[in-house]
């Protein structure tokens, strides 16, 4: 698992557009963590509580699974927003 620290008001910003409009998946999220070897955690806090997001590619698709709530498939651009935080 890798762990991104946003520096950029403006990534972070993307991200959530991302991830909000993301196409829902007939897939269901039923573990703490996903069932795939590699993935990116994104964890987002705000004064009510933490908001968890797993970022991976299965199957050449690229998803964002929320524990216990779904799993989407998410654009290569959302993606990206993701990777190019380590080139940073």
């Amino acid at each position: 698992s890798l762990e991104i620290e946003f520096f950029d008001d403006d990534d972070l910003k993307k991200l959530l557009k991302g991830i909000g409009s993301a196409e829902p998946t007939r897939r269901l999220s039923v573990n703490d963590y996903p069932a795939v070897e590699a993935y990116c955690t994104v964890e987002l806090e705000t004064g009510e509580r933490l908001c968890r997001y797993f970022i991976y590619v299965e199957d050449s698709q690229l998803y964002v699974e929320s524990p216990y709530e779904g799993i989407y498939k998410i654009s290569q651009q959302t993606y990206d927003i993701i990777t190019d935080c380590f080139d940073s």
